[in-house]
C-alpha cells in the first residue's frame, strides 16, 4: 500500500496547482485567494479502501465554522475550509480500462496509484478549473448554495456546513438582509436549538 505522504507528493508534482496560482498550505490542500474572504480551495479527500479524491470549492472568511457556544471563523488563507463545495461524479463509460476509477487507489502498489492518479486527474481536471474560472464572486457562489440548497442530490445533505446555512450567510453578505434572516430562521428551525439560533443570527449580522 502506498502511503498518505507519497500519494499527495505524486498529486503535488502531477497537478501542477502551485503554477495556477495556488499555495499548498498543507500536504493535501490548496488555496487561491480570489478577494477579501473569497478563496479557492482543492484538497485531495482520502475515503475508505486507500482511496483519494479532489474536493473543491471556496473557503469564506465571514462563514462561522463552529457556533457552539460561540462562533469561530476562519478569514485567513491559512485557515481556509470547504464552507461550498463539490465531489466528484462518476463518469459513465462504454468501456472501462482497470486505472479507470474515478479515484487513486494506493493499495496495489505505486506504479496503479500514478495510473490512477493520471486517469483520476484526466477525468476531473476541466471540470474543477471551469468552477473555479465560474465561481470568482460573491453572486456565483450564492447561486452556487442555492442550486446545492434545492437539489435533489442527497449527496449535499452531507455538507458541512450546509449549502441551506452558507446561503443566507451569503446573502447577508450581499447586503440582502431581509431575505438572509428569512432563510437562516427556515433553516435553523429544523436544524438548530434556539441557543444556536440566537448565536448564529448575531454573527449573521457581521457578514454584511
Amino acid at each position: 500500500m502506498v502511503s498518505a505522504a507519497e500519494t499527495y507528493e505524486a498529486f503535488n508534482a502531477h497537478s501542477n496547482l502551485v503554477y495556477r496560482g495556488f499555495a499548498r498550505i498543507a500536504s493535501n490542500m490548496y488555496c487561491r485567494e480570489v478577494s477579501t474572504s473569497l478563496v479557492h480551495v482543492l484538497k485531495l479527500q482520502a475515503l475508505k479502501g486507500g482511496a483519494y479524491v479532489p474536493c473543491w470549492g471556496v473557503s469564506l472568511g465571514f462563514m462561522p465554522h463552529t457556533w457552539k457556544p460561540k462562533a469561530k471563523f476562519h478569514p485567513s488563507i491559512k485557515g481556509s475550509r470547504l464552507d461550498l463545495f463539490e465531489r466528484p461524479k462518476p463518469i459513465k463509460r462504454s468501456k472501462r480500462e482497470l486505472w479507470e476509477i474515478g479515484s487513486i487507489s494506493t493499495l496495489h502498489g505505486e506504479q496503479y496509484m500514478r495510473e490512477t492518479l493520471h486517469s483520476m486527474w484526466l477525468d476531473y481536471e476541466a471540470t474543477i478549473m471551469d468552477w473555479f474560472s465560474n465561481v470568482v464572486d460573491f453572486e456565483r457562489c450564492l447561486e452556487v448554495a442555492r442550486m446545492q440548497a434545492s437539489s435533489a442530490d442527497c449527496d449535499y445533505d452531507t455538507h458541512f456546513p450546509s449549502p441551506k446555512l452558507v446561503y443566507p450567510f451569503l446573502l447577508a453578505k450581499l447586503g440582502r438582509m431581509d431575505e438572509a434572516k428569512i432563510e437562516l430562521t427556515r433553516y435553523c428551525a429544523d436544524h438548530e436549538d434556539a441557543q444556536s439560533f440566537a448565536e448564529l443570527a448575531r454573527v449573521l449580522c457581521r457578514a454584511a
